[in-house]
């Protein structure tokens, strides 16, 4: 068995070394230097290190002249350097790639990247002294046989290509690409290769614990053949049966392997390669051949030394998913800690959620109208809803004071913003933008808003937004000291404070995003009941970005729960498409919490209808909402670890719950429009 690769740490500071030290020593050897000549008589040493993890700043000779010394000598020109520093400027990276490093690890460091990368250049050293070895063997062997010159050519030129497509193929572990990007970087980089006659068509499964694989990426397969292999049991067809194996097939025809066919596809010759991490088989890469391709005998050692690289970037995939899904978790830990100071504001003052909740998706609407960026929408969605926190710093003899305020007693109330912006501080983006919107949201365009006398474009834009839609929400809910405006009158109003009170340019753009805030008025409406139980919601037309799922069957005859159901499909096929195209985990927990917030919200107006219905159903309806809640959440916690795979299970399980919970469940519904409250 060979030895662990031997890593040179180069850091002046010895809490670097150690930290270093300690998450690499358990699968490689180790050796340490505190400068930068020390350094260099290690590297030229009798058994040089395999890479050289390398600081920067450091005294006497900095990390720069060391590696430009290092890349100047023969000896030692040839080991892999990666950089580890807290310097992150552009230029200093350029600099350091110029000088011969290969890679940059920044710190404060993370131990899964620190072992990734090095894993990573540790192969693609070891590939490139291999084919310094093939060149030089083939060479002698030419040199004693003459007569199989050509046949030797041809096999060397093939294994060096070969090894030359890997290491762009590894480069690309490198980047944050999505499954069905990678997918089609490896099948672009390998059809290259004239002699392997790969198609740029292909398959990337991952394997299910249940004992089957799973279709998570498709390039150029038809509709059948993606149903066909969408979910296939190990031990089924060449695909199943390579991941038994762990072997990599190839079959000039589906037909060659009696008992392990496809019926329904077509024959073609095509390669199937397990991907396997450690003892762990994580799933397999099918690609096709071209047409009358003859395969040659080098052609399965590529495939198997491919199989083993897509393993290992696929690996690092998945654990960079869960990594994305930890960070993604830990924010809305973060905002749901928040909320709950929200929500004890809101105890204390006569506002209901509903409208922290409207008006939060206003804000996002205008924000997508003005072009910001997705993740800033996502931002103004989770940070509005705090604009008012600070009021839980305010006296109850004034904030639920009937009457109107006194000139003190107004001043005082001023004060939420500050207090709001005392108790959002922090360094993260969530806190920064909720902090800048409690402080600024009762900022007037002209001036005369509070609490600092911003005017036009001093007054940030989250503040200007967050003022819009707070005070259109205001206007047209009702209120215990007043009946709601009409949206004729509120929308006259803000139009006649244009230029004094709010920004002209978003008093615009909330005229031409209208149609989308009523609807968000609609879903999340105070008033979504009226006394004889009918929804006052107007339906809007079914349009492309509505479920294929929704259909007339699914009326069940209350207005205001149609409409509700119709935004829950809408929300999954969102979801669904989320999934299809791009697989972007972020993406997927961003659709994913958008859904799971919605149905918390159907289900208590669901719920609050038919208690006020007197419905002898209500128990059991909502200890079903209940359960789906318990569920939904063990599902997505179970399968956690592979993210991918979580998003496919989610929406199979929503899908097919949705269908039952509406159309058997939700049906029954029906008999409270003859209820008597």
């Amino acid at each position: 068995m060979p030895e662990p690769a031997l890593i040179l740490i180069v850091d002046d500071t010895l809490d670097n070394l150690r930290v270093l030290t300690g998450i690499l020593k358990q699968e490689y050897r180790i050796k340490v230097a505190t400068g930068g000549e020390e350094a260099l008589q290690l590297a030229r040493a009798a058994t040089p290190p395999d890479l050289i993890l390398l600081d920067i700043m450091m005294p006497v000779m900095d990390g720069h002249e060391v590696c430009r010394q290092l890349k100047a000598q023969e000896e030692t020109r040839d080991i892999p350097v990666i950089f580890v520093t807290a310097k992150t400027h552009v230029d200093d990276e350029t600099l350091g790639l110029a000088l011969g490093a290969v890679d940059y690890i920044l710190k404060p460091i993370s131990p899964p990247i620190v072992l990734a990368r090095v894993a990573t250049h540790l192969r693609l050293a070891r590939f490139l002294r291999e084919s310094r070895q093939i060149t030089l063997e083939t060479r002698q062997h030419l040199a004693h046989e003459t007569l199989a010159r050509t046949h030797a050519e041809q096999v060397r030129q093939r294994i060096q290509e070969g090894k030359s497509a890997l290491m762009p193929l590894l480069g690309t572990s490198l980047k944050p690409l999505s499954l069905h990007e990678q997918l089609d970087a490896a099948l672009h980089i390998i059809s290259t290769l004239p002699w392997l006659s790969i198609q740029s068509k292909g398959a990337i499964f991952l394997a299910d614990a249940d004992g089957s694989m799973i279709l998570m990426a498709s390039k150029e397969l038809n509709s059948q053949q993606e149903l066909i292999c969408s979910h296939i049991p190990f031990g089924h067809c060449l695909c199943g049966q390579a991941i038994q194996t762990r072997q990599v097939i190839y079959s000039n025809r589906l037909d060659e392997h009696p008992g392990v066919t496809c019926q329904g596809e077509p024959g073609q010759g095509h390669y199937v390669l397990p991907l396997v991490d450690g003892n762990r088989v994580i799933g397999l890469m099918r690609c096709y051949v071209r047409e009358a391709h003859e395969p040659q005998d080098e052609e399965l050692d590529f495939m198997e030394e491919l199989a083993h690289v897509l393993g290992e970037i696929v690996s690092r995939r998945v654990l960079e998913s869960k990594l994305l899904v930890s960070r993604y978790e830990l924010e809305r830990n973060q905002r749901l800690i928040i909320n709950k100071l929200v929500t004890a504001a809101e105890l204390r003052d006569n506002e209901t959620g509903l409208h922290i909740l409207r008006m939060s998706h206003y804000s996002a609407i205008i924000a997508g109208h003005l072009g910001l960026s997705d993740e800033e929408q996502e931002m103004l969605l989770a940070t509005t809803p705090m604009h008012d926190v600070g009021k839980i710093g305010i006296a109850d003899s004034i904030l639920l004071k009937e009457g109107k305020l006194t000139d003190d007693e107004f001043a005082i109330m001023k004060t939420h913003t500050l207090i709001g912006g005392q108790i959002l501080t922090g360094n993260t983006p969530l806190l920064v933008m909720a902090r800048t919107i409690a402080l600024t949201h009762h900022e007037k365009w002209d001036g005369s808003g509070y609490p600092h006398a911003l005017r036009g474009e001093e007054i940030p834009l989250v503040g200007r937004i967050c003022a819009i839609a707070d005070v259109f929400d205001a206007l047209t809910s009702a209120r215990p000291y007043k009946t709601a405006w009409s949206v004729e009158r509120a929308v006259a109003l803000i139009q006649e404070q244009s230029g004094r009170h709010f920004d002209p340019k978003l008093v615009n753009t909330l005229m031409a995003a209208l149609p989308e805030i009523l609807h968000i008025k609609g879903l999340y409406g105070t008033n979504a009941q009226t006394q004889d139980g009918i929804g006052f919601l107007s339906s809007l037309p079914l349009s492309e970005t509505d479920s294929p799922l929704w259909n007339d069957r699914l009326f069940i005859g209350v207005p205001m729960i149609d409409e509700q159901h119709r935004y829950l499909f809408k929300l999954l096929h969102h979801l669904e498409q989320t999934l299809e195209q791009h697989f972007a985990i972020l993406d997927i927990c961003r659709a994913l919490t958008e859904l799971e917030s919605y149905v918390e919200f159907h289900f208590d107006q669901e719920e609050a209808f038919l208690r006020q219905h007197h419905d002898p159903d209500y128990t059991a309806h909502k200890e079903r909402h209940q359960a789906f809640m318990i569920q939904i959440n063990h599902l997505w916690s179970s399968e956690r670890e592979n993210a991918y795979l979580a998003g496919v299970k989610l929406v199979a399980f929503l899908k097919e719950w949705l269908l039952r919970h509406v159309m058997v469940e939700d049906m029954q519904i029906r008999r409270c429009l003859t209820c008597t409250p």
